[in-house]
């Protein structure tokens, strides 16, 4: 009777033993490649890269008990390979959160997702990801003709909840970053003090900006108010003009342009929409 309970105990050992292994997680191997597109950049050269190194990676999906399994990594830690439980799953590669793009004067926020993939064996799983650019950018250009005429220049850029403002020397070294859909309307209005008679000068609009879009504002004057100097725009994807003339006898008013000679300040503003990426700027990295 006793030899007979201890092979019933072995027995029952044996089978909690093999159900143990059965359960046991089944690994694989996730591998990573990820391209990124190049921003265009007044410094850009041949040859120059975005590391992808330090892009974030999130891995989401269900494994093969189904339950939901979510981990986030670096992007040079999946370059070799991590393990990771069989199952089904997608992932996506950022540089920075669309909050974090939008602090201070912003960043370029680089995007990308892959498809649905499976790991359902040893071998390793290759996926590769393309980063694009998720948002807009646009530049400020006080030109030297401006600054002639008018003294504390300010703009202040309105997107959403978002408010941003660049003064003179802010807009020469700054450049700004918007979180933008297609066809965003960004509103803007410009403060300024007209030298010859110490008046303030306010003057609004807006830019259409959309993702990967680069839009160059240039605001210039023609100190005696003849309409239609001489303007040159970049020849990228055209420009859109306007002209608008300030009355320095009364308050702050925007007259529209007329034909002649006026003894006042007018400015023009050129706004020029171009790609904010290069063409082959994909590297595999």
């Amino acid at each position: 009777m006793r030899k007979t309970f201890l092979y019933i105990l072995a027995a029952t050992c044996l089978a909690v033993g093999c159900n143990k292994e059965i359960l046991s997680p089944r690994q694989g191997v996730l591998r990573l490649s990820v391209a990124s597109e190049q921003e265009c950049k007044a410094s850009t050269k041949a040859g120059e890269t975005v590391s992808t190194d330090n892009f974030k990676v999130h891995v989401w999906g269900t494994t093969y008990m189904s339950t939901s399994y979510a981990q986030d990594y670096l992007c040079h830690e999946l370059n070799g390979g991590v393990s990771i439980p069989y199952g089904s799953y997608q992932l996506s590669v950022y540089n920075v959160t669309e909050a974090e793009a939008a602090e201070g004067f912003g960043c370029a926020r680089y995007y990308g997702e892959s498809s649905a993939f499976k790991i359902s064996n040893e071998l390793a799983v290759d996926v590769a990801v393309t980063c694009s650019l998720t948002n807009g950018k646009l530049k400020l250009i006080f030109d030297s003709s401006f600054l002639e005429d008018f003294s504390n220049p300010s703009v202040t850029f309105v997107h959403g909840q978002r408010q941003v403002t660049l003064d003179e020397t802010q807009a020469a070294e700054n450049e700004l970053y918007f979180n933008v859909s297609e066809d965003s309307v960004i509103n803007y209005a410009v403060t300024a003090t007209v030298k010859s008679t110490s008046k303030t000068f306010n003057y609004s609009s807006q830019v259409t900006l959309g993702p990967r879009k680069f839009a160059k504002i240039t605001i210039r004057s023609n100190h005696n108010g003849v309409i239609g100097p001489d303007i040159s725009v970049d020849d990228n994807m055209g420009s859109q003009g306007q002209t608008v003339i300030i009355n320095p006898d009364e308050d702050p008013v925007v007259e529209e342009p007329e034909e002649g000679g006026l003894e006042k300040p007018s400015i023009q503003i050129n706004t020029d929409i171009s790609d904010a990426v290069l063409e082959d700027g994909s590297i595999e990295i």
